[in-house]
């Protein structure tokens, strides 16, 4: 049964009143050396005692009793701190507050380290958020080492994971500021952890769309910790499926960057995104890398999806490309490159002669155009040939 106890230190002229918890603060060896219900009650009342004597001697005027005190009270394990907490909060002593709090930091620290190399050797050790996390993705070594990492650098985000989503709402933006300050002010390059704690912190259905979230994550796409992800086998999978749901929940004036992105990363998710996007945007730069990425990821079946924008006669911009006299390169004629691909038609012999097809953004947009309307119209009526009863499957 928890009781109070009523401290004073005639030292410090200091009040201090704490929760004392009767079995906590019992060394288990005296639990385990009599089963006498009165010798076990007088042991617990001893060890009460000695704890409420040495925190008194926190605040005594004399320095060896301080220093004799902490010694004493650190030798006596975890089980003095809740006691030293309750002085923390209570007492206007800092003498005493500041010698509480280093006790309390060295023996949490080293408890955490043990309980950190238990979870590591695969012991059943209960963090907050790890059930959550395992649930989602799984239980390998990588995984507990990346568990670890995020619980280090970024607290609040394993701990909402158990909570609300005002706790992740909370967790997103210390997210979001400590990889900034990484980046800005310790001037570091975002690891592992950073770019999975921005890829977990902005799942949740319930949180808004965040701007600056969005922009984190794309900076991060471009660094080394990526990379060194996608080549561990055991965190692939799960960084996949979180940069999918990101990439789901991206603000259409992003969503070209984004595609990118996804083709990049070899997402096959990029695929829904980009025939999303057919009918979310009319922008032609945007609509123009959504049909290059369903050229890299599509089948037979999207052709119908396009089939309407073979029709658009919208210059494309062409920033970084070659200018040619007279040869002009509209969405529809981007529309019939992925057209064509998706449907196995013959680039050549369609009108592309020089088209690329490209393994990572589905074609080349180089030579993607025409310099005749004539060529182009003919091209139009060969890949609406590929629609004819019995050439889609």
């Amino acid at each position: 049964m928890p009781r109070f106890a009523f401290l004073w230190s005639p030292g410090t002229g200091t009040g201090i009143v704490f929760l004392v918890s009767a079995l906590a603060a019992l060394p288990a060896v005296n639990a385990q050396q009599s089963d006498d219900p009165a010798l076990v009650e007088a042991a617990l009342e001893e060890s009460q005692q000695r704890i409420v004597e040495l925190v008194a001697e926190l605040g005594s005027r004399e320095f060896a009793a301080r220093e004799r005190s902490a010694d004493q009270l650190t030798q006596m394990g975890t089980t003095v701190i809740p006691q030293l907490r309750s002085v923390i909060e209570s007492t206007d002593d800092p003498e005493v507050r500041l010698r509480a709090s280093e006790i309390v930091r060295q023996l949490t620290d080293g408890d955490l380290q043990a309980q950190i190399d238990g979870f590591l050797a695969g012991k059943e050790i209960e963090f907050e958020g790890w059930q959550r996390f395992r649930r989602s993705f799984g239980d390998t070594p990588a995984l507990r080492d990346l568990f670890i990492e995020l619980m280090k650098q970024h607290p609040l985000l394993t701990k909402s994971l158990d909570g609300e989503t005002r706790d992740r709402a909370v967790a997103l933006e210390a997210v979001i500021s400590g990889v900034r300050n990484a980046t800005t002010i310790e001037r570091r390059f975002p690891n592992r952890a950073d770019v999975f704690a921005l890829l977990l912190a902005g799942v949740d259905p319930n949180l808004p769309p965040n701007p600056a979230l969005e922009a984190q994550v794309m900076m991060v796409m471009n660094q080394s910790a990526v990379r060194e992800i996608r080549r561990n086998s055991q965190l692939k999978r799960p960084f996949e499926s979180l940069l999918g749901i990101w990439m789901a929940e991206s603000a259409i004036g992003n969503r070209q960057e984004i595609i990118e992105i996804g083709m990049r990363m070899d997402a096959e998710s990029t695929l829904d995104l980009a025939l999303r996007t057919l009918g979310e945007s009319n922008d032609e730069a945007i609509l123009t890398t959504a049909l290059q990425a369903i050229a890299r990821f599509g089948k037979a079946e999207h052709a119908s999806t396009i089939r309407r924008l073979i029709e658009d006669a919208r210059t494309i911009p062409r920033q970084g490309l070659p200018q040619r006299p007279g040869f002009t390169s509209q969405v529809g004629d981007v529309a019939m490159v992925t057209t064509a691909i998706i449907l196995k038609g013959n680039l050549e012999s369609i009108g592309f002669r020089d088209v690329t097809v490209h393994p990572n953004i589905g074609f080349d947009l180089q030579n993607v155009g025409f310099d005749s309307p004539e060529k182009r119209k003919i091209a139009k009526e060969k890949v609406s040939s590929l629609f004819a009863p019995g050439i889609l499957p």
